[in-house]
């Protein structure tokens, strides 16, 4: 079970059970992320048979949950709290999926880019894919496969306000974006 316990007196805000019957047996690399504006928390969890899920809750209780049968790596949250991003896929796969959950929409979504994964040397293992959410707003930086597999860094937000591509061509074997903090 998960459970919201505030730990100062707030009117109207008690104890809440955010979701129950969840699976017992995670792995260690299963873990909780709160919002930026603490209302509402990620739960990934990793188990045993090698799936999956991404459970979203909100602090009334309420919750959304995706079950997936592939590897989950975290992109965090937003500045602004209203989407959280992570990608689904195997790290032998030189590709993955980015989906984000939209707090407007209670929704989780499946973006239409792929993330390029790049590895530290010949062990999939040691695998990484690039995604860095701006300071302010709800602007991400991803580094993306072209047609040509080619590498592009795409400076984008979940709701189209912003889309620009940027060819990078072949790159150095661990790109990393910074974004300036204002």
């Amino acid at each position: 079970s998960l459970w919201f316990y505030p730990l100062r007196s707030i009117p109207h805000l008690h104890s809440t059970l955010i979701a129950d019957n969840l699976p017992a047996i995670t792995l260690s690399d299963s873990h909780v992320i709160w919002s930026p504006d603490s209302q509402q928390i990620i739960y990934l969890a990793h188990l045993k048979d090698q799936n999956w899920y991404v459970l979203v809750a909100s602090l009334d209780g309420t919750y959304h949950m995706l079950p997936l049968n592939q590897q989950v790596t975290d992109y965090g949250w937003s500045a602004d709290s209203e989407y959280y991003a992570f990608s689904v896929g195997n790290w032998t796969d030189d590709q993955q999926t980015l989906y984000m959950w939209s707090r407007a929409t209670q929704q989780f979504v499946k973006f239409p880019l792929r993330l390029q994964t790049r590895h530290y040397s010949d062990e999939p293992t040691l695998s990484y894919g690039v995604a860095v959410w701006s300071s302010m707003g709800h602007q991400i930086a991803l580094i993306t496969p072209d047609n040509n597999d080619a590498m592009q860094l795409q400076l984008t937000s979940p709701d189209g306000s912003t889309n620009r591509t940027f060819n990078l061509g072949t790159s150095a074997p661990n790109p990393t974006v910074y974004w300036s903090p204002d």
